[in-house]
């Protein structure tokens, strides 16, 4: 677990990110994804993150350097790629399951969404967790 004030605001708000898409995924689950209020409380956790981490840097200016040194960087980097891969993986499996009938593509143009915005916020938090992002 971080000890940087800005590390372990990253990391909390990728934990808030990952929770909400979890929730998402659960609405998706019981057919209650398609209700709007879940675009204004994912972008509102989101958003709040990135305030929230601007808020710390501004409070805490010494924190932000060690925050994002070579190896969070590297980590961060990585994150990104990893969400890119299984985006791609995700979309390769939630289109062949359309094309047999097998998923209504409503709901899998919303199951593309959990990957989209928390495997970067998965890896990160692995990565905090590991030492090598915080």
């Amino acid at each position: 677990m971080p000890t940087n004030p800005l590390a372990l605001t990253r990391f909390l708000a990728n934990a808030a990110l990952v929770i909400i898409m979890l929730a998402f995924v659960l609405a998706i689950l019981l057919n209650d994804a398609i209700s709007p209020y879940w675009v204004w409380m994912i972008g509102g956790v989101a958003i709040g993150g990135a305030i929230a981490q601007f808020i710390v840097s501004i409070l805490a200016p010494k924190s932000i350097r060690p925050a994002w040194d070579e190896q969070v960087v590297a980590s961060h980097r990585a994150s990104l790629q990893f969400g890119y891969w299984m985006a791609l993986g995700t979309f390769l499996i939630l289109f062949l399951l359309t094309q047999f009938g097998t998923l209504d593509a409503s709901i899998a143009f919303f199951a593309m969404a959990p990957i989209l915005g928390a495997a970067p916020s998965v890896w990160m938090m692995g990565a905090a967790l590991a030492g090598r992002a915080g």
